[in-house]
């Protein structure tokens, strides 16, 4: 089993009282779920993080671009369950 540390953390009164009915409804412990909803932010904000640090090495380095109106369209019609081709990207933005 991993290395663990103790934690305390503040929760307000409704969001303790849906942890313990989790818990009570999952059969695991509520330091188990606090423990797994941590984990699964952390990791989450991570990717988020580096999703948006590659996304700004590449705009820096000059694109691709697309036109937001297009994108929206393009956005829409797949929404709708259309498979439209993708827009094309900007040469200047």
């Amino acid at each position: 089993m991993p290395e663990s540390i103790t934690m305390t953390v503040r929760l307000n009164k409704e969001v303790e009282a849906k942890l313990a009915r989790l818990a009570a409804r999952t059969g695991y412990k509520k330091s188990r779920l606090a423990a797994a909803a941590i984990t699964a932010y952390v990791d989450a904000d991570a990717a988020e993080s580096e999703a948006l640090e590659r996304a700004v090495a590449e705009a820096d380095a000059g694109g691709p671009f697309y036109d937001h109106d297009e994108v929206m369209r393009y956005l829409e019609a797949r929404a709708r369950g259309e498979r439209p081709p993708r827009p094309d990207p900007v040469r200047d933005p």
